[in-house]
């Protein structure tokens, strides 16, 4: 099959030529249209999990969760989305920071926040308590009640979380001479 015609005025194509080469041009178009609803379908099927994630609030267990049992899931695709915290407006940033979260991972049992949302416990945390570098209780890979008395200690807001609050009663108990001061929540 001839698909060229050169002559002494140059070359041009033949019509077997035109025809493949209009055939061609349909073929990739053809092609390109079916990619487009393949991705279509594909995103159809695909449901997004929007995961909160801050510095007080990292998503990090709940992903290390999730990798365990995302081969089981195919259709579910996780997305990030950060958020800034601070006491007055946490609450707000969650229910209408202009992205839907579907979760969030939180070392809290504040009512104000079970007032809201549905908590899931995810596991137990051991209660840490912060000290400068060079307090002597730093020096400790784990301290006891007594090691606070004349001690200054620093919690978020008294009755704000029930499980801090029974480890503050007990701090109080234990240690007669500890100065306990409330910090509004998230500025400890």
């Amino acid at each position: 099959m001839s698909l060229l015609v050169r002559t002494n005025h140059g070359i041009t194509l033949t019509e077997s030529r035109k025809q493949i080469y209009k055939d061609s041009k349909f073929i990739i178009n053809y092609a390109n249209r079916s990619i487009e609803k393949a991705k279509k379908i594909q995103n159809r099927n695909n449901y997004f999990i929007t995961i909160g994630t801050s510095l007080i609030c990292p998503c990090k267990h709940l992903i290390d969760l999730w990798y365990r049992i995302n081969d089981d899931y195919p259709e579910f695709k996780i997305k990030i989305v950060p958020f800034e915290e601070n006491h007055s407006s946490t609450l707000n940033t969650l229910n209408s920071n202009g992205v839907k979260l579907d979760f969030i991972v939180s070392p809290n049992d504040s009512p104000k926040w079970t007032e809201n949302f549905n908590f899931l416990k995810l596991g137990d945390y051991k209660f840490c308590i912060a000290v400068p570098i060079n307090h002597p209780l730093s020096k400790k890979d784990k301290i006891s009640f007594e090691d606070l008395s004349g001690e200054k200690v620093t919690t978020i807001t008294t009755g704000d979380s029930k499980q801090n609050q029974d480890i503050l009663n007990k701090i109080k108990t234990i240690c007669k001479d500890v100065e306990i001061y409330d910090a509004p929540f998230f500025m400890i």
